[in-house]
């Protein structure tokens, strides 16, 4: 009989007042035991603040490298811990974002991106990021 992956059980949200991201958190979304949600109310923030916005930097093409000394499960916590970091940090567009948690949502083994058009607001945010790190720490920390 082949050994079949669990279904996710739970919803991890991201983004709403007083969320956080646990050790238990990242460890259930990086094997595939939850889903993850973005609080409606930073996407509506986000949406507000990039339309009411004058000093909008254009979008330019960005791939987000998943570093390839990573396993599956180490990469899909260090994108959880990027979406967190993108969330927390109030970036203008709600696409990276939503792609991010589509990506984790969907259960396919690619978690490649591609490129996306971001601001160089969240180039700067991608570029600085320690989200690889804080992934895999927060899976060493629940293990």
């Amino acid at each position: 009989m082949a050994d079949k992956k669990p279904k996710a059980s739970s919803v991890i949200t991201l983004g709403g007042k007083g969320s956080s991201l646990s050790a238990a958190s990242v460890f259930a979304v990086a094997n595939g035991l939850a889903q993850v949600r973005i609080d409606s109310s930073i996407l509506d923030k986000f949406k507000s603040s990039s339309s009411s916005s004058n000093r909008k930097s254009p979008p330019v093409k960005f791939h987000i490298p998943i570093p390839k000394i990573l396993t599956f499960e180490e990469s899909r916590a260090f994108l959880l811990a990027l979406l967190n970091k993108l969330l927390l940090s109030g970036s203008a567009s709600t696409v990276l974002p939503v792609l991010i948690s589509n990506v984790l949502n969907a259960g396919s083994k690619n978690l490649d991106l591609g490129e996306v058009e971001v601001s160089a607001e969240e180039v700067g945010i991608l570029d600085k990021s320690c989200a690889c790190l804080y992934g895999i720490c927060g899976i060493l920390d629940y293990e």
